[in-house]
C-alpha cells in the first residue's frame, strides 16, 4: 500500500504533474478523475483507492514511465511486468477484509461478536490460499506472462502473505 500512497503524493505535490497527467488521460481518451487519497486512520479508504488505481493503471504506469525524474521504487514498481497483478491481488485481499472493517469501525458494539469476524477472515483467507485464487485481474496478468521466474516469484510472495496473514 506504500505505493499507492507514494503514487498519490507523488501526484499531489506539484500542480504540473496533476496537468501532466491529465494530459496522459486525454492521450490515452480516458477519463480523467482525480484520484483518491488513503486516509492513514482509515482502513475503509484502501479499497476503493485500489480500484481507482486499477481503473486508471495504464494511464499511470505511462505518465510515471514516461518521466525523467520519478523516485526508484515507484520505476522498479511500473517497470516489473506484473505491478497489475500485485495490485489485483491487494485488491482481492482487501475484499476478504472490507466487510470486516466497516463492522469493526462501525458504532454498534461487536465484542461479542469479534472472534466470529476474525475467524471468518481466517477462513477466507485460507481458502483463497487453498485454491490459489489470487483474483481475476492478477490471474489474467499472470496467464499472460511469458516470464515465467516472475509469475514463481509472484506466487512465492502471495504465499508468503497468506501464510503471514492466516498465522
Amino acid at each position: 500500500m506504500t505505493s499507492k500512497i507514494q503514487i498519490y503524493n507523488e501526484l499531489s505535490q506539484p500542480t504540473l504533474g496533476i496537468e501532466q497527467l491529465k494530459e496522459f488521460f486525454d492521450w490515452m481518451d480516458m477519463e480523467w478523475s482525480e484520484l483518491l487519497r488513503h486516509a492513514v486512520n482509515r482502513r475503509l479508504s484502501l479499497l476503493p483507492a485500489v480500484d481507482q488505481l486499477l481503473r486508471n493503471f495504464t494511464a499511470i504506469k505511462s505518465y510515471f514511465l514516461s518521466k525523467n525524474h520519478v523516485a526508484l521504487h515507484l520505476r522498479m514498481f511500473f517497470e516489473d511486468d506484473l505491478s497489475e497483478a500485485y495490485l489485483g491481488f491487494i485488491q482481492n485481499i482487501f475484499q476478504v477484509f472490507q466487510p470486516a472493517l466497516k463492522k469493526l469501525q462501525g458504532d454498534e458494539p461487536i465484542i461479542l461478536e469479534l472472534y466470529k469476524i476474525m475467524n471468518n477472515i481466517k477462513i477466507s483467507l485460507t481458502e483463497r490460499r487453498n485454491e490459489k485464487f489470487y483474483g481475476s485481474i492478477a490471474r489474467s496478468i499472470m496467464k499472460n506472462c511469458d516470464r515465467v521466474n516472475d509469475v514463481k516469484r509472484f506466487n512465492r510472495e502471495a504465499d508468503n502473505f497468506w501464510k503471514t496473514a492466516i498465522e
